[in-house]
């Protein structure tokens, strides 16, 4: 399952946090670098890969984390291979759609 969270700016644009759920609650760090799987941030709802499929056609912005969502990103076409950037062993990318 993906933990998935659809935040709703003023400016009626959408990022959807999603992260592999093994990684929730996790905090990882290499040099200056620091990213923590917050669950007020990444947690709202438990999904499948189709549904979180689903999910990433209708966001603005993607924030994601962890092997199977960034996987599934670089599937669909939303992530280059070259975009994604490892901090402290876990995978991490963000998607801004034109």
């Amino acid at each position: 399952m993906i933990c998935v969270k659809l935040h709703r700016g003023h400016d009626g644009r959408s990022v959807l946090a999603a992260c592999d759920e093994d990684v929730l609650g996790c905090s990882y760090s290499q040099g200056k670098l620091r990213l923590k799987v917050n669950e007020s941030f990444y947690k709202e709802d438990h999904v499948s890969e189709s549904e979180f499929i689903v999910m990433m056609k209708d966001a603005d912005i993607m924030n994601l984390v962890g092997e199977t969502t960034i996987s599934l990103a670089i599937s669909e076409g939303y992530v280059d291979k070259v975009n994604v950037i490892t901090i402290g062993g876990m995978v991490h990318a963000q998607v801004v759609k034109g």
